[in-house]
């Protein structure tokens, strides 16, 4: 069984009701079922850590279908593609700091028989390998065939020569962190990430009680409690490109994380390292830049500075979203991070979430008087 959704207290909102009339008319218009946020400052000085202020808040329903579900803080979102930068990466640079392995590396040094000897682990971090964005089929299939039938990709530009999105990249480096870790991703994520930042609610393959749906398949089937991402569900629900599922409080502790340049507070309130400034400094640092986007991506995973939902070209600012509706901007310069968790394909894959969080992010922003996003 997976884990709960763990409780917490809904906080005040004083300033952010614009934001929330918002939401409320996408809801009242079907654009989406409900939405989950979350504003945390962080007031790391010399000698205090932990949060200056964090702001949660609930609203419409996690489920539509079969039957309306009011949506609550404590619900369990499927985070896509996020689960590439809020575990895989950091076990990459866990992992590095470990000396188990270097991002420099090849791929091939921990994947036996891998044909790409010329593809770094920093190449698939940074979404520059030449390798194709996804398989060329959406089929509920065996690991060893999604294994063998990513071993046969061949690229589709030359390693390190662009930068383009890939579900394949990051579902290389999970299998690689199997083999030098030698147990399962899942039990990897929790001893590695969700154990030490005390994420008590973040886990693959989740109690569905807690979860919000997605996808409406038929009359009669809607997925929850299991990922959305089909090569994930072939791969038993664990990938490392996809399969996490959280919510707001433990997504906030992340956040916070790294807001704080990787000092994490202990349960007795004393500060402890979580990552080391260097492996923070390349989550936040541009690694590799697209030719047709123009978008920077770091070591972490994450875009940095201007993308659809932030218009920054500061180092200080990471972003990343995810298929199912969940997204997080991290801005270090502005000491913010905000978190919006959905589920907008229950109604639709069109429903317009990246209008939406551009007009939220703009909203909150004003709030704090930070540099106003697109």
């Amino acid at each position: 069984m997976g884990k709960q959704g763990k409780k917490i207290i809904d906080t005040n909102f004083t300033g952010l009701e614009r934001v929330n009339e918002l939401i409320k008319g996408y809801i009242e218009n079907d654009s989406i079922p409900g939405i989950n946020y979350a504003v945390i400052t962080s007031a790391s000085t010399s000698d205090k850590l932990g949060f200056e202020s964090i702001i949660m808040a609930s609203l419409g329903y996690r489920a539509l279908w079969p039957e309306k579900v009011k949506n609550g803080v404590n619900t369990l979102y499927d985070l896509a593609s996020l689960t590439k930068v809020i575990s895989t990466a950091l076990i990459v640079l866990r992992a590095q700091e470990a000396g188990l392995l270097r991002i420099d590396d090849p791929i091939s040094k921990y994947l036996k028989d891998y044909p790409y000897k010329d593809i770094t682990i920093k190449h698939l971090l940074t979404h520059s390998s030449g390798l194709p964005a996804d398989l060329p089929y959406k089929d509920i299939v065996s690991k060893g065939k999604i294994k063998d039938d990513i071993f046969k990709l061949t690229k589709e530009y030359p390693t390190g020569m662009d930068v383009k999105y890939s579900d394949i990249d990051f579902i290389l480096l999970g299998f690689a962190l199997e083999n030098i870790y030698q147990k399962p991703l899942n039990i990897i994520a929790e001893e590695q990430v969700f154990g030490p930042l005390n994420m008590q609610s973040t886990c693959y393959n989740p109690d569905i009680n807690y979860c919000a749906p997605t996808e409406v398949l038929s009359k009669n089937k809607v997925i929850r409690g299991k990922v959305h991402d089909e090569k994930a569900r072939s791969l038993g629900g664990v990938a490392g490109h996809a399969g996490i599922f959280s919510n707001l409080a433990d997504l906030s502790l992340l956040s916070l994380m790294l807001l704080n340049d990787g000092i994490i507070e202990t349960e007795a309130k004393t500060s402890k390292r979580y990552l080391s400034k260097e492996s923070i400094d390349l989550i936040f640092e541009p690694a590799a830049k697209g030719i047709e986007d123009n978008r920077s991506r770091s070591v972490g995973g994450w875009i940095v500075g201007d993308n659809s939902d932030v218009i920054n070209d500061r180092n200080g600012v990471i972003s990343f979203s995810g298929f199912t509706g969940p997204s997080i901007v991290i801005d270090k310069d502005s000491n913010l991070a905000i978190i919006i968790l959905t589920n907008r394909i229950h109604i639709s894959r069109d429903a317009p979430i990246v209008s939406i969080r551009q007009q939220l992010i703009n909203e909150i922003y004003k709030k704090y008087n930070k540099v106003l996003t697109k």
